[in-house]
């Protein structure tokens, strides 16, 4: 089953992130406000989900720490390939984060998380959907799934589809930088996105280890089936949400961190 999260006001947290991360982006869209609202939203989509997975396991009992709470860069740097750090010491995973000045790397006794989003497929709804999607992990480094997965565990949020759509919805330049200033400022963003109606609901699907997924890969590639499929042109791994565990069984991973050790 799945787990359907709201974030509350938290989402303010969201928008001033992805407000950062736009404002320094590289690859900033261009100055109009069509073209700035899209890539904000798709921003906030993000890491409105990464704020859910944190909340989600911490409530479960872990002690869990988004990067972009911690991060040192000013928003700059792309991210490390991790959006979420999960132990099951609260004490030792708040020290690492006051203390680190390395917080793109993961501590000995913790594991990392990568959060992805996506909106729900047109005709699908979140149960076939968990039937017959897959995680969303592109294929980038030449069919070498190990490069692609830059964290220790998968998940995949989803969102309602037609609930989420941006439609005129629009923002301009100004509120995007106003809402880097001071956290207050995203309100501003919040309602003329309608950040709460759209991305209330997150939709906790699935989630894997990462080694998990490579090693039935490999075992697809054994027995010569495939183990890739293509979207909207972009190369995909085969790496069906079935194959992971429902969020209700996040217990899981306390038998794997109990066997890290602090260094």
């Amino acid at each position: 089953m799945p787990i359907y999260k709201d974030i509350g006001n938290d989402r303010l947290a969201a928008i001033e992130w992805a407000s950062k991360k736009l404002d320094n982006s590289i690859d900033r869209p261009n100055m109009n406000s069509r073209g700035i609202s899209e890539a904000l939203d798709d921003k906030i989509m993000g890491d409105v989900a990464t704020i859910a997975v944190c909340k989600y396991l911490r409530e479960v009992g872990f002690a869990a720490i988004a990067y972009d709470q911690i991060r040192n860069d000013d928003f700059k740097n792309p991210d490390p390939g991790w959006d979420v750090a999960v132990s099951k010491d609260k004490r030792l995973l708040n020290h690492w984060a006051n203390m680190t000045d390395e917080p793109t790397i993961v501590p000995s006794f913790a594991l990392s998380v990568s959060v992805k989003s996506s909106r729900l497929p047109k005709g699908d709804d979140i149960y076939s959907a968990i039937q017959r999607r897959d995680f969303k992990i592109f294929n980038l480094n030449n069919n070498q799934i190990s490069l692609d997965l830059t964290a220790d565990i998968e998940t995949q949020v989803y969102y309602e589809l037609e609930k989420t759509q941006l439609h005129n919805l629009q923002v301009m330049h100004r509120d995007v930088v106003e809402a880097t200033l001071d956290r207050k400022n995203c309100k501003v963003i919040d309602e003329k996105l309608m950040i709460h109606f759209r991305y209330s609901q997150c939709i906790l699907s699935r989630w894997n280890f990462s080694q998990d997924i490579i090693t039935k890969t490999n075992m697809r590639l054994q027995k010569n089936q495939g183990i890739t499929w293509s979207s909207f042109g972009k190369s995909m791994w085969i790496a069906p949400l079935l194959e992971g565990y429902s969020f209700q069984k996040i217990g899981i991973l306390n038998d794997k961190l109990s066997k890290l050790t602090v260094r």
